[in-house]
């Protein structure tokens, strides 16, 4: 049987003040990694400066659109890539990983944030539409898509204006310019399997 010793009251009050300090400083990591979240990750113009990059979709999934290596990325808040590229601006910017309870707690906060704070969007798998053009996620490295309209169809960079595309498929190569004037029916025959 263990006997419970009791601590001096200056002992007691020091344990609480480290408990007390560890909590503050959690909370300030969560603090560092949600303004990260907001002010680092690629901003639309129908987003509000509290959202930053986050939005929702009408199923209520939080998403966040993030610029790697110059192009822009969409995730959901809860997956990988945004938590590894999170962490990494957070160690980029502090010298030192987060703990995971205030990853956790920004990641839920980023949640939140995209629910009420961010505007509401579609996300789309593979295929698309926006503006009268159809769309196709290439799912390359460089997340590049092909917009195919009444004029034709042309391969465009993530940095000019595309729909947000999650990713979860197989990438696709790009269709040859001789295809130009074909239909949208051959253009997908062309860059399937």
């Amino acid at each position: 049987m263990t006997e419970k010793v009791e601590l001096p009251p200056e002992a007691e009050q020091a344990l609480n003040d480290i408990d007390d300090k560890q909590k503050k400083e959690r909370e300030r990591i969560a603090d560092r990694l949600i303004k990260i979240a907001i002010e680092e990750s690629y901003h639309e113009g129908d987003s509000k400066p509290e959202a930053g990059g986050l939005f929702h979709t009408p199923d209520k999934t939080a998403y966040a659109d993030i610029e790697v290596l110059g192009w822009r990325e969409t995730w959901p808040v809860r997956s990988r890539g945004f938590k590894h590229w999170l962490v990494r601006i957070y160690y980029e910017t502090t010298g030192a990983a987060p703990n995971s309870e205030a990853l956790q707690t920004a990641l839920a906060l980023c949640e939140a944030r995209a629910f009420y704070d961010g505007p509401e969007r579609t996300v789309y798998t593979r295929i698309g539409g926006d503006g009268g053009k159809i769309y196709i996620d290439l799912a390359n490295g460089h997340w590049q898509a092909i917009e195919i309209g009444a004029a034709g169809w042309r391969v465009l960079d993530s940095k000019q204006v595309l729909p947000p595309c999650a990713r979860n498929a197989a990438p696709t190569r790009a269709p040859r310019r001789r295809f130009r004037r074909r239909s949208p029916l051959v253009l997908e025959r062309q860059i399937g399997r």
